[in-house]
């Protein structure tokens, strides 16, 4: 697996990854795959972060936090807006076709 790893940190060694949308990127075309390289587990991708030295807050790649973005409906753009009452903490009220 080591060399696997190795040739990926290679591969991506000429792309400008200088933005966390960018590294974000990077997880998620790591997790699908393509044609040529088959699909990363998150301990690999945290590896091949690492080895090309990307930081995530000042720290090295954990796979937990991998795992977390590709979890995470913010990064994979699943967002719901207006979910939560932020006064009440509550459900939001029902519109029932009056409000636009």
């Amino acid at each position: 697996m080591q060399g696997r790893t190795q040739f990926l940190a290679e591969l991506f060694h000429t792309v400008n990854l200088d933005d966390f949308a960018d590294v974000v990127r990077l997880i998620f075309s790591l997790a699908i795959g393509d044609e040529v390289n088959p699909s990363l587990g998150v301990k690999s991708i945290a590896t091949v972060l690492n080895m090309r030295g990307f930081q995530c807050r000042g720290k090295t790649w954990k796979s937990q936090k991998v795992w977390e973005i590709l979890d995470s409906s913010t990064y994979y753009g699943d967002y719901f807006f207006n979910k939560r009452n932020a006064r009440t903490r509550g459900n939001p009220p029902i519109n029932n076709g009056t409000q636009k």
